[in-house]
This record gives C-alpha cells, sequence and structure tokens, in this order.
C-alpha cells in the first residue's frame, strides 16, 4: 500500500499549491478593492435633546362644544346650555347626544339646523358645516330637592355621517343655598304733638328736673251787679227814664193821687208814669 501511494503525492501537490495560491491573490484583491471603495465609518456621538419637529396637523373633522350660561344656581332656578357643532366639510350629518345631570330637569330644546328629541338623554340630527356651524340650545332648571354645594354635571358626544366622532368639555354648574328672605320694617306712625311725652332719663349725678306746673284755664266771670234802691222816691224824670229802660214797673193804677181825671184818657204808659199837666 506505502509502494502504491508514493508515486500519486508528488502529482497531487502542484495543483493543490497553484489553487491556493489562486485562492489567496483573489482575497488579497477582494479586500484592497473594498478599503478603496468603502468611506470610513463615522463614530456615532450622542446628542443632548433631539431636534423637535413640528408636522402640521389639519383641523379636526368634527368639533363639538358645551357652555353654560351661568356657574352658580339656586334649588329651582332655571339656566341654558349652548352646544356648537362644526364639521370641516362643506356639510355634514351629525348626531349630537347630551346627558344631562340627574338634578336637572328638562325644561325645552331649540335648533334652526335639525330636529331634537327628548328621552333619558337628550338626541339632536342636526346639518353641520365648516362655515355655518349648528347651534342647539336646551334650557334646563334646578330640581328643587338638590341640596345645596353640588355640582351638575353636563357633557355632549356627536357622530358625523362619516364615523367621526367628537366629545364636548364638561361643564359643571354649582348648587348654593338661596339667600334669607328679608321683611320690610313696618313703618311708625307720627307722634302728634299733644300726646305725652317720655319721661324724662335722670342720672344720679344730676338733680331732678322740676316737673311743669299743669296747665289750668282761668275762666274769667262777670259777678251780677244789682242798683241799689233809693228808699226815698225818685224824681219824675229819673223814674221816666228808668221805666223807659225797663228796670222799672210802671205804677200801678190803684195810685189815686198820681192818676188823671175822669175826663182824660191816657195815650200811653207814660201817662200813668208822668202826669200830663192841662
Amino acid at each position: 500500500m506505502l509502494a502504491r501511494r508514493s508515486p500519486i503525492r508528488p502529482r497531487l501537490v502542484g495543483p493543490l499549491a497553484l489553487f491556493l495560491f489562486i485562492c489567496f491573490v483573489i482575497v488579497v484583491r477582494n479586500v484592497t478593492a473594498l478599503d478603496q471603495e468603502l468611506p470610513p465609518v463615522p463614530t456615532a456621538t450622542l446628542a443632548g435633546t433631539p431636534a423637535q419637529m413640528d408636522i402640521p396637523i389639519g383641523p379636526a373633522p368634527l368639533v363639538l362644544t358645551k357652555s353654560a350660561s351661568t356657574t352658580t344656581v339656586t334649588p329651582g332656578q332655571s339656566f341654558t346650555y349652548t352646544l356648537h357643532v362644526t364639521a370641516n366639510r362643506e356639510q355634514a350629518r351629525v348626531e349630537v347626544r347630551d346627558m344631562p345631570d340627574p338634578g336637572v330637569e328638562i325644561v325645552s330644546i331649540d335648533s334652526s339646523a335639525g330636529s331634537c328629541s327628548i328621552a333619558s338623554t337628550v338626541v339632536c340630527t342636526v346639518q353641520a358645516g365648516a362655515s355655518k356651524p349648528a347651534v342647539i340650545t336646551i334650557v334646563v332648571r334646578a330640581r328643587n330637592d338638590v341640596a345645596p354645594n353640588t355640582w351638575l354635571i353636563g357633557q355632549a358626544l356627536a357622530q358625523d355621517d362619516l364615523n367621526f366622532t367628537a366629545a364636548s368639555e364638561r361643564v359643571a354648574v354649582q348648587v348654593i343655598a338661596p339667600p334669607p328672605i328679608m321683611s320690610a320694617p313696618i313703618p311708625e306712625m307720627p307722634v302728634s304733638p299733644d300726646s305725652a311725652s317720655a319721661p324724662v332719663e335722670r342720672t344720679p349725678d344730676q338733680p331732678a328736673a322740676p316737673e311743669p306746673p299743669a296747665h289750668t284755664r282761668i275762666e274769667m266771670r262777670t259777678m251780677p251787679f244789682t242798683v241799689p234802691q233809693s228808699p226815698t222816691a225818685m224824681p219824675l224824670l229819673s223814674r221816666a227814664a228808668a221805666a223807659l229802660s225797663g228796670a222799672v214797673e210802671p205804677m200801678p193804677l190803684s195810685t189815686a193821687t198820681e192818676m188823671p181825671g175822669p175826663a182824660v184818657t191816657p195815650e200811653s204808659w207814660l201817662d200813668l208814669v208822668i202826669p200830663r199837666t192841662p
């Protein structure tokens, strides 16, 4: 076996050496070509903060807003919710659902851009566009039994005919206690001057003021005046004057000395007092 293999080895050494040399040359050329063609790879360095890129975003396909006419209410008070629906196209059919708080009751709904119905929630179907948004007005009233310091929370949802959806912000209205009822004071009647004045307050350091004298009314009365009668007979002229004034009664007819004769007839009662001379 050894004698047979010895003549084969010289035949294989030459071709094998040539093959290995060719392979070595090809490998060396390829490595040299790669070193000349490929640029040097830069070393990566970490930056402090990556640069922010502003990517433009177009308008939202559907926008829904909700607002309240007040921030505080009292039990039984009415207020208004206003909803605005806007689409980014010329016209869109939008369904709006508003979910009111259990502490309010719905009074009325109004929308010029569509129709609305009231169930457990408010459902409105409106036509909205970019240049003409739809407006929905909901009038509600706080319930009489709602407790003060309670928050009434409301929110609305919308979906258009292309299945775009939108939600409004949550609107909160606080319930406060009603103000106390103030009663008007009763006006006092004016005090007349004739009424009794209030008693004067006395202090221990000052003597008491003397009481004013009582108001008295003095009546002037005229005492009857009597004319003294003289015991002597009055003269004729004085008697006549007294008779004229009524102070002296006429002389009775029984006086024979002063009566005229039977032929003379008295013309007046003065003839009885003053005798007529013939």
